[in-house]
């Protein structure tokens, strides 16, 4: 990424050198939002105000990511079920989520607000309204009684 490129996210930190980030297409950062060295941010990603995106995370495009989330090192979120097709499938993940070093959002997954995923977690299908909180972890995620 240009260090012009800077002009284009107001406010966004850039915590590793600057040619070690991958921004590509028209996402939206928010302003506050921190991102880590090695993180690649497709196209059409939209990501909120004061979120922490750690190193070596990938976010194809598809990808809406609510304000104050916490994502660990080398998560990895997918948009396609059967690659390579045209057919992205948006994930959403809403405001105020911990996402554990190392997880894998499926595409299509929906987190509700302040969900919990824990580290290494698959999230399959997403954590429903109502069980904000709880800690979601293994493979599939699941909730931690």
């Amino acid at each position: 990424m240009a260090k012009h490129a800077l002009l284009a996210f107001p406010g966004v930190i850039f915590k590793g050198p600057l040619h070690t980030i991958n921004i590509w297409g028209t996402p939206m950062i928010g302003p506050g939002t921190q991102i880590g060295a090695y993180v690649e941010i497709g196209d059409d990603v939209v990501i909120g105000e004061d979120c922490v995106i750690g190193a070596y995370t990938f976010i194809p495009p598809k990808v809406r990511i609510g304000n104050r989330v916490w994502i660990g090192p080398r998560v990895t979120f997918s948009n396609d079920k059967y690659p390579p097709s045209s057919t992205l499938i948006e994930t959403h993940i809403a405001d105020d989520c911990i996402i554990g070093i190392g997880a894998l959002i499926c595409p299509g997954a929906h987190l509700a607000p302040a969900s919990r995923i824990g580290a290494g977690a698959v999230v399959v299908h997403g954590v429903p309204p109502g069980h904000s909180r709880a800690w979601y972890v293994g493979n599939p995620a699941r909730p931690v009684a």
